[in-house]
């Protein structure tokens, strides 16, 4: 088993390489944690089980900010240094958040 708290680090790639952006760390806005939540969870996962995140981000652009655009994912887990590929989303940059890890929690029939 291991544990999880906090957030992991997420990083916008382009076509290039080039990191365009790093996701800001929230506790919730239009999606994440409910509200009132003070701290990210402590998760205990057991070997072979998954954790999640939620990535959020405005498709209003502010300032100089561009339209959506496709990137590259990389996702650093909480404690760790090595990011590892977590596949193409196509988001805008403004505004980009990500919250605290949580359990995966099994679909209802």
């Amino acid at each position: 088993a291991c544990t999880l708290t906090g957030y992991p680090t997420v990083a916008l790639v382009d076509a290039d390489g080039k990191v365009v952006k790093h996701a800001r760390h929230t506790l919730s806005g239009q999606a994440g944690l409910p509200e009132g939540t003070t701290e990210p969870p402590v998760i205990t996962l057991l070997p072979g089980k998954s954790a999640s995140t939620v990535i959020e981000a405005s498709a209003i652009p502010e300032g100089d900010d561009p339209p959506c655009q496709d990137y590259d994912l990389m996702i650093t887990p909480p404690g760790q240094q090595k990011a590892v590929p977590a596949g193409p989303a196509r988001l805008p940059d403004c505004n980009i958040q990500v919250h605290p890890v949580t359990k995966v929690t099994p679909r209802s029939p």
